[in-house]
């Protein structure tokens, strides 16, 4: 048994609820559920004795119980336990900044919007004030990680460098929102291939063992079919660099078919239900979109920022749509891919972005 010590630094607000869902809260049980997230998507296409999906979804398993433990047939403990210190930051209800910059216009509207608040929508009220508070950036914790099995240590490791490398924490994490950084990686990974040293915007040997797995996974993990983009620009502030991240976004989301059409941007995220006068609402009831908005910080102090598009399929195991009609599982496969595969084209084309890979 040994300890790991991650120091690790918000980059942007993050919106980590407590039990009520409103007060900032350093939560373990938060953190390993984001550590097994990002576990299983690397894992998914690391297993390599599986013939076809439903053996590696098994073998999967029996590794994840071995990993993080597992309350199944007698239970088995996890190979890990995780601490946090401070618990207490410095949180906010503040209103983001609001400048020219974080503007972006409404089409058919005569008003902008700030891009900020349009991406932790659901956050604040009809009024515009926060609802949920939030642990304020440039702030650092320590997260500390009590190894129990060796074995399973670089594991371990590998997600907590995924997690601050691609994702975030807490509510509004895919759009940018909880952004993390590990700030003493020498450190952490000193006993790890040394590729997780570097920011993963220069990782290519590193992406490349990502996209092992040629097939579409039936849950959001890396594959083949990853795409990931990163700004062009360097910037001096959080706030600067995730507006004009979000700018993209939304332009492309925007771009993919006209005004008042939703039946392509529902494969984006669901559900997707606009106002009852457009008569539409999207087939699921729930589908977490495949992109993932981060912003990162280099050792000069610059920001900035990358997209992660990391597809599974629509329906795997889901025959019915949320109204119980019969779906054909690989018509909406297909036009998932087929609506990804022209967001991620006009990703490639916007001026704000470079294709990494």
């Amino acid at each position: 048994m040994h300890k790991v010590n991650c120091e690790i630094e918000i980059l942007t607000p993050m919106f980590l609820g407590g039990v009520d869902g409103k007060t900032p809260e350093l939560r373990t049980q938060s953190i390993k559920g984001l550590l097994r997230f990002w576990w299983r998507a690397y894992k998914y296409g690391q297993i390599e004795e599986a013939s076809n999906t439903m053996e590696r979804l098994k073998a999967l398993k029996e590794l994840e119980a071995k990993v993080f433990g597992s309350s199944a047939n007698g239970g088995n403990k996890s190979s890990f336990a995780i601490s946090v210190f401070p618990k207490k930051l410095n949180e906010s209800m503040s209103p983001f900044p609001d400048s020219p910059v974080h503007k972006v216009p409404i089409p058919g509207k005569t008003f902008s919007i700030n891009i900020l608040k349009y991406l932790c929508y659901g956050t604040y009220d009809n009024k515009g004030k926060f609802t949920k508070g939030y642990f304020l950036p440039n702030q650092k914790f320590n997260l500390i990680i009590r190894v129990d099995n060796n074995d399973y240590e670089e594991d371990i490791l590998v997600a907590v460098y995924l997690l601050c490398e691609f994702g975030g924490a807490g509510s509004r994490s895919r759009n940018g929102f909880g952004s993390l950084r590990i700030v003493n990686k020498n450190v952490v990974f000193e006993k790890l291939n040394s590729n997780l040293l570097n920011n993963v915007t220069l990782n290519n040997s590193f992406l490349k063992e990502l996209a092992k797995l040629h097939e579409v996974p039936p849950f959001t993990a890396f594959s083949s079919k990853m795409k990931f983009f990163k700004t062009k620009e360097e910037y001096n502030r959080w706030d600067e660099c995730l507006a004009d991240l979000g700018k993209s976004y939304k332009s492309c989301r925007e771009a993919l078919e006209p005004k008042h059409k939703y039946e392509d941007r529902q494969y984006i995220g669901a559900p997707l239900d606009p106002p009852p006068k457009e008569n539409f609402k999207s087939l699921l009831e729930r589908h977490s979109k495949p992109f993932f908005l981060k912003v990162s910080k280099n050792e000069a102090g610059k920001y900035q920022g990358t997209i992660l598009f990391m597809p599974s399929l629509y329906c795997f195991n889901l025959d019915r749509s949320r109204n119980g009609k019969s779906i054909s599982k690989q018509k909406e496969n297909n036009k998932f891919q087929e609506v990804c595969s022209r967001f991620n084209q006009l990703l490639g084309k916007d001026v704000r972005l470079e294709a990494i890979r």
